[in-house]
Parts: structure tokens; sequence; C-alpha cells
């Protein structure tokens, strides 16, 4: 229902007045994802013409619920509002769950509550219920039976598909319109992947792969830092390393012990003595 109503959203809204129609055009049940290029093509057209333009938003596992209907209602998006508490309640458990679901006490354990199994051919997600069954999720996707394979799984297979269980895609994919119970994760385990035997351990808990995740992300965080500390260092040791002074050769030492003498010039006394006549030998006395 879009927010400015046109004819014929007023009269197949159910809705009796305007007042009516805005507070159920605002609930959760009444709104779901899509592109904004989307969202501005469906404007307030008609529900026929916004399910044509959802068809491609297959990608994004609420909407599929969305295109089986034939009607949206004032009588539909209460229904949806219920559908879509109960899997927010069922993802992210609470204590307060226990007034909705009218029971005294509801134990859950968070790190066990959802788990995910992905190999080439399947990509689920599965919550642990009270009564201790298993619920692979809907938007889960697994390849399809071929008629050939395990006869009981198969079987169940086409069972869950004339029910309306699977939506199919390309490359031979089925992905899961609603939730399906399993009565243990080893049984859901071996219908999504079309394996007998012991398959228990292909499930992961979402919150050790969260944890997983964490680990490698600080591993690279000091990786980082580590490398740029010796970065930082390597040009501070080339600033503060002191050359060796070169070897000199005899012929340098030489010439350097030329440089390194003082020059002497001769002095005024040095001069006058340079300079003096020499004095002629005394004459003969005569009569000798």
């Amino acid at each position: 229902m879009p927010q400015n109503p046109n004819k014929w959203w007023v009269k197949n809204s159910g809705t009796k007045d305007e007042d009516e129609y805005t507070f159920y055009a605002n609930l959760i049940g009444n709104l779901t994802l899509c592109a904004v290029y989307d969202n501005s093509r469906m404007g307030n057209e008609d529900f026929n013409y916004k399910k044509q333009i959802l068809k491609k938003t297959l990608h994004i596992r609420m909407n599929t619920e969305i295109l089986k209907k034939r009607t949206w209602t004032k009588d539909d998006i209460l229904k949806r509002c219920d559908e879509l508490t109960e899997q927010i309640i069922r993802i992210y458990p609470y204590n307060g769950a226990n007034a909705i679901r009218e029971k005294t006490h509801l134990e859950v354990e968070e790190d066990r509550s959802t788990w995910s199994l992905n190999t080439p051919t399947v990509s689920a997600r599965a919550i642990r219920l009270d009564d201790g069954k298993i619920e692979v999720m809907s938007g889960s996707v697994m390849k399809e039976y071929s008629p050939r394979e395990m006869k009981k799984m198969r079987k169940l297979y086409l069972d869950l598909d004339e029910r309306g269980y699977f939506h199919s895609l390309e490359n031979g994919r089925s992905q899961f319109t609603q939730g399906c119970v399993f009565d243990d994760l080893n049984t859901a385990a071996q219908f999504l992947m079309h394996r007998g035997g012991e398959n228990t351990a292909a499930w992961k808990q979402d919150s050790a792969a969260l944890k997983e995740e964490e680990i490698v992300e600080e591993a690279a965080v000091a990786a980082a830092e580590d490398t740029k500390e010796t970065k930082d260092t390597k040009p501070a040791k080339k600033q503060n390393a002191k050359k060796k002074p070169a070897k000199k050769t005899p012929a340098k030492r030489r010439t350097a012990q030329k440089k390194a003498a003082p020059k002497t010039k001769p002095g005024k006394t040095e001069k006058r003595v340079f300079r003096a006549k020499k004095e002629k030998p005394a004459a003969a006395a005569q009569g000798e």
C-alpha cells in the first residue's frame, strides 16, 4: 500500500477511511526491500503492477511470500506483521518472547540458536526450535534432486515442492520459500547435501563463524601495524647511522700532512741578516 493512495488502493485496501489507511500503510508488514529505482517505478500503482517489478528482486528472500499473494489488504498486512515478528524472535531470541509465545520459560542458548551450511551446492541457515528440532530457514538454497538420487530424500523433496516449499532458480537450484522442520541437524544436512551418513559436522554455528572472522581481522590489523612500525624504523636507522671514515693511502697521508703543516715566513731579523754585506778583509799593515 503506497503512502499516497490512488482510487484503486482506496477501493481495494479494505480500510474505512484515510486515518485507517495511513495506520496500515505504515506498519512493518507493509514494508519490504527493493532498489530506489524500482520503488520509484512502483509508485502508487496497483498491486499486480508492483508484483511484476518485485519479480526482479527474488534475490531478496523476504519478497518471495509477497509474490504469492493475489490481494494486498489490511488483513494481509496484519498477517505479515505476525510472520515477520516470529522470524525476528527466532533469529534474535530474547526473554521477552515469553509473553508473545505464552510460555513461562524459554531457554535459548544464543551461541547454538543459528547454524550455517555452505558447500558448492548448498547455502543454508537453520535455527534450533524449542522442542530441539531444526528448522531450515526461508531463503536457503540447495540443488534439485535428480531421478537417480536417494529415493527417500527425493520423495520428500517432491512432496515439499508440490506444497510450495521451493522456488526454482537457475543452474538447477531450488530456494526455500518458507521454513522447513527436520528432526535434527544430521537429517537436514543429508537432505540438503544429497548425502547419507553422519553430516552434523557440516553445520557451523554462526557465533563460531563470527569469532573466527574477529580473529582473522585482529591478525590482519596486527600484521598491518607491524609492517608500519618496520617502515617507520628503517629510515631512522639510516639517519642515525655514522659514516665510517675512508682508509687513507700513504700518498694521501703525505698530502694531508703537507696541508696541515704551518707555513712560516722569514722575520725582519732574518731579512737583515740575509741582506748584510760581507766585510772586506782588513788591509795588511804597512811596513811589514
